[in-house]
């Protein structure tokens, strides 16, 4: 059996409860636009605030890595409660994020090149406090 899953988690999923009961021992939090989803939550708070629900699936001791080019994705690693949280830079700012983007080049899945994430040149990883 496997012993490790790498799932997206939507926030519709969190809304609606489908990972109820799950906890991650990590978590990704990519861009947040307004304008998203906004036929499901109504407004962009209320988008921001279903994003915000994965926070609480989160297990003590995770590592959670966010879009460091994008505030509500700052905002809501910021109230985290993990052990190490890096930020990543798809527009490669080296001053905000811990680890930069690169994309391969090629087709992934949904149209999208592979991304694999590096250390930038002034650090890894920062421990929360």
């Amino acid at each position: 059996g496997a012993d490790t899953v790498i799932m997206e988690v939507t926030s519709h999923a969190l809304l609606l409860q489908r990972v109820a009961g799950v906890t991650f021992a990590g978590g990704i939090v990519s861009a947040i636009r307004p304008g998203e989803h906004s036929y499901f939550h109504g407004s962009y708070d209320e988008y921001v605030a279903a994003k915000r629900r994965l926070l609480a699936h989160l297990e003590r001791g995770a590592t959670l890595a966010f879009d460091a080019d994008n505030r509500a994705a700052r905002t809501l690693a910021g109230e985290a409660d993990v052990a190490v949280r890096s930020g990543f830079s798809l527009a490669g700012r080296p001053g905000r994020a811990r680890l930069r983007a690169h994309r391969s080049p090629g087709e992934g899945r949904h149209g999208f090149g592979d991304v694999r994430l590096e250390p930038t040149d002034h650090g890894g990883s920062e421990a929360s406090s």
